[in-house]
């Protein structure tokens, strides 16, 4: 008989906890929201009030922003001159002729760095393919790839 009371009371009470949990995680905020949450909707709303604010048109911003960012990628990639991939290439062959690696470890290093500069190619095509940059910024970000990590 004990027992048997003893499991009503605990499934009571977890009934009781479970009901105020369920209550408690369903915030008004969350039932009555009538936009989604998404980074191009607060982008969006970001640029439309900062063009009011300066007095200009919406798609005005948007070029000079897309401008500027070229702009950048460019100054970066001027500031790249010496090569990383070549510093790259000296580190790996040092700690070859130091025996801190074997020959294969090299092999194996000289493919990944490879590997990752085609990738970042890549990634870059997709982004450029989703819409998410334009032509000059996916030719901007990849000659900037290409300075960066030349032979020369």
């Amino acid at each position: 008989m004990m027992k048997r009371n003893l499991i009503y009371i605990s499934f009571i009470f977890f009934l009781i906890v479970g009901i105020f949990v369920s209550i408690t995680s369903h915030s008004s905020d969350k039932i009555f929201a009538e936009e989604p949450y998404t980074k191009k909707y607060n982008n969006d709303i970001f640029l439309s009030k900062l063009s009011k604010f300066l007095k200009i048109d919406k798609s005005e911003l948007e070029d000079a922003i897309k401008k500027t960012k070229s702009e950048m990628i460019k100054e970066k990639s001027a500031k790249y001159v010496p090569s990383h991939k070549t510093h790259l290439k000296t580190e790996i062959e040092k700690a070859l002729k130091n025996g801190e690696i074997t020959p294969k470890q090299a092999k194996f290093k000289y493919m990944s760095i490879n590997k990752n500069i085609s990738d970042m190619k890549k990634n870059i095509h997709k982004l450029l393919n989703q819409g998410k940059i334009t032509q000059e910024e996916a030719e901007d970000k990849i000659e900037f790839i290409e300075k960066k990590f030349s032979d020369k």
